[in-house]
């Protein structure tokens, strides 16, 4: 794999890579034209994790409605899928 300017990918253009799969919820990004909204609910970890890779312009690009820490008191959204972006634990 390469990246735009024909040199090995690097760890972020990896990381970058993986979480749009994630977020496309495992589909291809071009396998629908209708973006699938969704609400992204992070940890601490995850946060640390995608700060640095993605804007809140981009986040939402890439259909992510809202974003929220998983420590926040939140509301049911209904009708809207969730992806978890945390660590796991025993």
């Amino acid at each position: 794999m390469t990246s735009p300017s024909n040199g090995p990918l690097s760890l972020r253009d990896h990381q970058i890579a993986a979480i749009k799969q994630i977020l496309n919820l495992n589909t291809s990004s071009s396998a629908t034209v209708d973006t699938a909204w969704k609400v992204l609910i992070y940890d601490e970890l995850g946060q640390d994790i995608i700060a640095p890779l993605f804007t809140v312009k981009e986040l939402h690009n890439l259909g992510v409605a809202l974003h929220l820490s998983l420590k926040s008191d939140r509301d049911p959204v209904d009708e809207i899928a969730a992806v978890y972006f945390i660590m796991p634990i025993k």
